[in-house]
């Protein structure tokens, strides 16, 4: 479900093409693990992974996992 949710997000704000990212995020950890080609980052919450998304267009990591990325 909130992959779901933050897939949902993501298409929405590049539907909207937003310039800028005008995205206030909590602090409250729930991780979610993304990744590009070259590495795996782990964000603090589905928030944080949309903002960084929004932030760097060009390198745009995709959610591999809800957690951390080194959990085993």
């Amino acid at each position: 479900m909130k992959y779901a949710l933050v897939l949902l997000v993501a298409v929405a704000m590049l539907g909207m093409g937003m310039a800028e990212c005008d995205i206030a995020c909590t602090r409250e950890y729930d991780p979610v693990c993304g990744a590009d080609a070259t590495h795996a980052e782990t964000f603090g919450n589905a928030c944080m992974f949309v903002f960084y998304n929004c932030q760097h267009p060009d390198a745009m990591m995709r959610l591999v996992r809800l957690g951390e990325c080194n959990d085993a």
